[in-house]
């Protein structure tokens, strides 16, 4: 009893501002603003972190999120989220959100200072996400893709999106697939950077590729 309670104490305390703090595998379902406390080991399987609300922010703290079979963090039909500093080590993906699929596109999502190492599958992949800065993360050894964007407007319109100051390294090239490209036509042979499938309106800029 009184260590756990300790526990809580110190992560309280650690947090503050108003912050909930997170010190073990979670899922977030009321709106607010969360901060990691420790690195967290996840469950097989599950993500390690489940945004299931909108208008989160999610400050990782410096601490490290560890996956295994699963996202690290993932959200799915939510929007107004905000997730940096701090990194992520293994799973199948770093940080997923999707909108679509029966859910709205999520809308206004902000992903900056975040390391990304050794996933499966790809470092950040946002499908349906209307209005998003990726800036200023670092991502390597990824089995796919190290950033994946794709399915950004689907009326047609602009939807303005950007993609700043990343630096990709370890093996991922740094790609900028043209923009509505017809995917039935383009083979990716090799593990590429960044994609852009179907999408509009968006700002690459200060990208560097070791």
């Amino acid at each position: 009893f009184f260590p756990v309670l300790a526990c809580l104490l110190v992560s309280a305390a650690v947090a503050g501002d108003g912050a909930t703090p997170i010190w073990q595998p979670t899922t977030i379902t009321q709106p607010g603003t969360y901060v990691v406390t420790r690195n967290i080991a996840g469950t097989a399987g599950s993500p390690v972190i489940e945004i299931a609300a909108s208008r989160v922010e999610l400050d990782l703290n410096g601490f490290t999120l560890t996956a295994t079979g699963a996202p690290a963090i993932r959200a799915i039909g939510h929007g107004n989220i905000a997730i940096r500093n701090g990194s992520i080590d293994g799973g199948t993906d770093g940080i997923v959100i999707l909108g679509g699929g029966g859910n709205p596109p999520s809308i206004s999502v902000v992903i900056e200072q975040v390391k990304i190492w050794d996933v499966d599958v790809n470092g950040i992949h946002l499908d349906q996400v209307w209005q998003y800065a990726v800036r200023r993360n670092f991502i390597g050894l990824t089995g796919a893709d190290a950033i994946l964007v794709e399915n950004t407007s689907t009326d047609g319109g602009s939807m303005p999106g950007a993609i700043e100051e990343n630096q990709i390294g370890y093996g991922n090239r740094l790609l900028v697939v043209p923009l509505l490209l017809d995917v039935a036509r383009f083979a990716r042979a090799v593990t590429e950077g960044l994609i852009l499938q179907r999408t509009l309106a968006t700002l690459v800029a200060h990208r560097a590729v070791e």
